[in-house]
């Protein structure tokens, strides 16, 4: 959080924020946090700046896929944080994209979509059977 402070950084999308539980830890309360409540939490968005409006949209969102409105004075942009996990088929995360383009009728549209678990080398284990470190 440090260097959001530092840059200046007033929206965050995240993939695979770290949980406890289905709830997401280590965000400051004073920032805003999206994310779909109730279960394992592989997307959020994150707002910094009180001056910008967020309207979360719990119709198009689910635990990979957060979508939030978001209104920075007279901007207005649909901001859609994604995780796109390796056992689903590819077809159902593209229609979700599409439907998020078809709920903005419009409305600029910004994607944030963690697509490297779509590849198998994402998965490769970084350690030994044995539970020595391997070298990457």
């Amino acid at each position: 959080m440090q260097i959001t402070e530092e840059e200046n950084t007033y929206l965050l999308c995240i993939q695979e924020p770290y949980t406890i539980q289905n709830d997401v830890v280590g965000i400051p309360n004073k920032y805003r946090t999206y994310t779909f409540p109730g279960s394992k939490c592989g997307a959020a968005i994150l707002v910094t700046n009180m001056h910008i409006d967020g309207l979360p949209s719990k119709l198009h969102s689910e635990a990979d896929s957060v979508v939030a409105e978001i209104t920075i004075e007279v901007i207005k942009l649909i901001l859609t944080s994604m995780y796109f996990e390796i056992g689903r088929q590819i077809v159902v995360d593209l229609s979700k994209i599409e439907a998020e383009l078809q709920y903005a009728n419009g409305v600029a549209v910004l994607l944030a979509i963690d697509i490297n678990t779509r590849t198998a080398s994402s998965h490769v284990p970084t350690t030994k059977s044995s539970g020595s470190t391997r070298d990457e």
